[in-house]
């Protein structure tokens, strides 16, 4: 339930965790979306968006998405925020309605001109289930 509600959160559809993404059998088109500590739990979980509902027509670029949009989250988590916002751009360009993309140019531009603390993790701790 957890999850279900971090997917309106993104603006995702389909949200695994780290865990159950490793133990599919099938290799699903994915992206890492963020690394997650949820209400009621105290250890942070890498979540993933599996993609593989989508087409050409509902999804155009999807593999250069996928690819864009990953270097963007590593570069975020490295605190290169200026190329994660370079990244992330260049998703919404290729899928404008990427709500995921424009949430992480959110952030990088917040980070840009407020750098997290040193001890950051890029953790995002989720408040509430919905």
């Amino acid at each position: 339930s957890r999850l279900e509600g971090a997917n309106k959160f993104y603006g995702t559809g389909i949200l695994v965790t780290e865990d159950t993404f490793k133990q599919l059998n099938y290799r699903y088109r994915s992206r890492d979306v963020d690394l997650i500590q949820v209400k009621g739990k105290t250890h942070p979980v890498k979540i993933h968006e599996i993609l593989d509902h989508y087409d050409v027509a509902s999804f155009p670029a999807l593999e250069q998405v996928i690819g864009r949009f990953n270097e963007g989250v590593a570069a975020y988590r490295h605190r290169d925020f200026s190329a994660g916002l370079a990244a992330f751009s260049e998703v919404l360009g290729l899928h404008p309605g990427d709500q995921l993309a424009r949430l992480y140019v959110e952030r990088c531009r917040k980070f840009i001109t407020a750098p997290p603390p040193p001890d950051w993790d890029g953790v995002w701790v989720m408040t509430s289930k919905s």
